[in-house]
C-alpha cells in the first residue's frame, strides 16, 4: 500500500485469483463471494474500517460518480448502486439482492443464481469445470438449490424443498427475479447476438498481444 498513496485518489481491488485466473466457474462457486479492498486518501473517508456490506464491481460506477460529484445518465438502468457512505462511515447502505448471470453454464444470457440476504437460490450446476477441474453434467434446476450462507458458507447442503423456511424464500426469489426481468424489458436495451464463431476462438501465443494465453 504504501507504494500507492496517491493524494486523492481511490484504489478499489476486486479482482480473486490474480486477475485474468478463473479458477471455479460455476455460479455455485464461493469464487462469486469474495473480500474487496478499498485504499483512499480522499478527506472524509473512514480509515481502517471493516464492512459486511454486499458490494458489487457493478457499484464503481455509480460509486465514482457520486464521489466526484457527477451525474448519471436518467435513462439507463443501472444494477448497481452507489456504496461511497461505506467508505465515509455514514451509513451501510448496499445491496440486499445480487444477480449472477450463468458462468457459460445454461443459456446466455440467463440468470443463473440469486443471492438475497443471506440466501443462495442456484437454477444451473453442472457444465463447466469446478474448482477440482471437473464437469458434471449439466443441470437445470426448475425449483432451485437454496442455500442458507450464515450456516452454510460453502454451499454444500441445499434447504429441504420441503420446509417452510425454503418456501419462504423461494416465494420472494421468484418475485426478485421476475422484477428484475421485468425492468430489463422496460429499460432502453439493444438487442444481444449471442451467436458464435470459429474465427474467434481463443487462442494461446504469449508472443501475441491480441492472442494472449489464459494465464497471462
Amino acid at each position: 500500500m504504501p507504494a500507492i498513496r496517491v493524494p486523492g485518489a481511490l484504489h478499489w481491488f476486486l479482482a480473486e485469483n490474480r486477475g485474468g485466473w478463473r479458477k471455479c466457474k460455476q455460479d455455485d462457486s464461493v469464487g462469486s463471494r469474495t473480500p474487496r479492498a478499498f485504499h483512499c486518501l480522499l478527506a472524509g473517508t473512514n480509515q481502517g474500517s471493516v464492512s459486511t456490506a454486499l458490494v458489487s464491481a457493478l457499484d464503481v460506477l455509480p460509486t465514482l460518480v457520486s464521489l466526484t460529484n457527477s451525474t448519471l445518465p436518467l435513462h439507463r438502468h443501472l444494477d448497481g448502486m452507489d456504496v461511497s457512505g461505506i467508505l465515509t462511515g455514514s451509513s451501510q447502505k448496499a445491496h440486499q439482492v445480487l444477480f449472477h448471470p450463468n458462468c457459460d453454464a445454461g443459456p446466455d444470457g440467463e440468470i443463473g443464481a440469486v443471492r438475497m440476504g443471506e440466501y443462495k437460490a442456484v437454477f444451473y450446476t453442472g457444465g463447466v469445470p469446478d474448482c477440482s477441474g471437473t464437469i458434471g453434467p449439466l443441470v437445470h434446476h426448475t425449483s432451485p438449490l437454496i442455500f442458507n450462507l450464515a450456516m452454510d458458507p460453502s454451499e454444500s447442503s441445499p434447504l429441504d424443498p420441503e420446509q417452510e423456511q425454503y418456501q419462504d424464500v423461494l416465494r420472494v426469489t421468484s418475485q426478485t427475479l421476475a422484477d428484475l426481468l421485468q425492468d430489463i424489458r422496460g429499460d432502453n436495451t439493444s438487442t444481444v447476438d449471442y451467436s458464435t464463431s470459429s474465427d474467434a476462438r481463443p487462442c494461446c501465443d504469449e508472443n501475441s498481444a491480441i492472442c494472449r494465453c489464459t494465464w497471462d
